[in-house]
């Protein structure tokens, strides 16, 4: 039998002590908020509670609540963030903030994904938490006003509602309804679903082909349980799992909307997929896969996985990159990752075969 290390009896040692000195105290302190924790400025010889040191790169900006999603709108001019709480709207270029504001419905705040930017640059919908979603116009100097807010619940008490798209025109929007398992497609003059589509196991991403004729919907949960596969209830729905309780798989649905809209391939990604983006000319989509400390890329007009694009700074470390969100740079040659496991962003060179040379800022 091997011998423990030091750290291992130095663990075992702290425990029993633990142990030994009878029950924790009740802490009497006040909750942290969200902000709060968010926010505190990290010294270069600060360490987080991962035993990570960060040396942030550029500016740092305080807004309420935990952020969610960030847009660009009026041509690159504004930044648009989502937290849970607010809608703020900031100068691209100096990061000054132009107006924060409540979301309509104050009780559902804001869900933890979707944010969406018409091809006019002014209309814009954010996803509220469980029943609604919100809109609102911008002004050519970056504030804005909410509209009436949009009920996709359809007498559900909870659909929550996250990824969502604009039509080219901007007259529909089309919504991940995440505890419906479906796309909801909605009629942005009427404010009224006028139809829906059934998906995978919690949508969450949604993209349009630059044609409008598809839409690619992430589903975080993966496809519904087979009748071999071991499964459990998650928000009404049951999940297939792994003997670990964790989702067993994710997918990409492909939905045709010409004619009468509906899913016409579900195809196996990696785990947990989250945000989706095409790129410009709509022949390559990339997933970014939270479980997978990955990202899916697919060729569209196949609809064939070319590359699974490792996330890790370091293919030897475990698991934990947490990629959620995506972005590309203007050529299309660069490919920009949210790490939130890791506090970073990484950027990846597209142009590179094996896209294994990477780095994280």
């Amino acid at each position: 039998m091997p011998r423990p290390s030091a750290l291992t009896w130095f663990g075992l040692l702290l425990a029993t002590a633990c142990f030994a000195a009878g029950p924790i105290p009740e802490d009497k302190k006040s909750p942290v908020r969200d902000e709060e924790w968010m926010n505190t400025r990290m010294g270069r010889d600060a360490m987080l509670h991962s035993s990570q040191q960060l040396d942030v790169e550029g500016k740092l900006v305080d807004i309420p609540g935990r952020l969610l999603a960030v847009e660009i709108a009026l041509g690159g001019k504004v930044v648009l963030v989502k937290t849970t709480t607010v809608l703020a709207s900031f100068e691209a270029t100096t990061l000054k903030l132009i107006q924060k504001a409540d979301y309509p419905i104050v009780k559902g705040g804001g869900s933890m994904h979707g944010l969406a930017v018409a091809k006019d640059g002014k209309s814009v919908l954010v996803s509220g938490g469980k029943t609604h979603l919100y809109r609102a116009i911008l002004a050519d100097d970056g504030s804005f006003k909410f509209g009436d807010s949009i009920d996709v619940s359809g007498g559900a008490k909870n659909v929550n509602p996250l990824g969502l798209a604009f039509s080219a025109d901007g007259k529909f929007a089309y919504v991940a309804l995440s505890v419906d398992n479906s796309l909801a497609i909605i009629d942005l003059t009427s404010g009224k679903i006028t139809g829906k589509v059934s998906l995978g196991i919690a949508p969450y991403g949604v993209a349009l082909s630059p044609d409008g004729k598809t839409a690619y919907v992430s589903n975080f949960g993966g496809r519904p349980p087979g009748a071999n596969d071991s499964s459990e209830t998650s928000a009404g729905s049951l999940v297939a799992v792994d003997v670990r309780s964790v989702a067993l798989n994710g997918t990409l649905s492909i939905v045709e909307l010409t004619g009468k809209p509906r899913e016409v391939a579900q195809i196996n990604v990696g785990l947990h997929p989250s945000e989706i983006l095409l790129n410009a000319d709509g022949s390559k989509l990339y997933i970014a896969n939270v479980g997978g400390d990955s990202v899916s890329v697919v060729e569209t007009a196949t609809r064939k996985i070319t590359a699974t694009i490792s996330t890790k700074p370091d293919p030897a470390l475990p698991w934990g990159t947490l990629t959620d969100g995506l972005a590309l740079s203007a050529d299309g040659k660069t490919l920009y990752t949210a790490n939130a496991g890791v506090n970073a962003i990484g950027c990846i060179d597209l142009t590179q075969p094996t896209f294994h040379q990477h780095r994280l800022r």
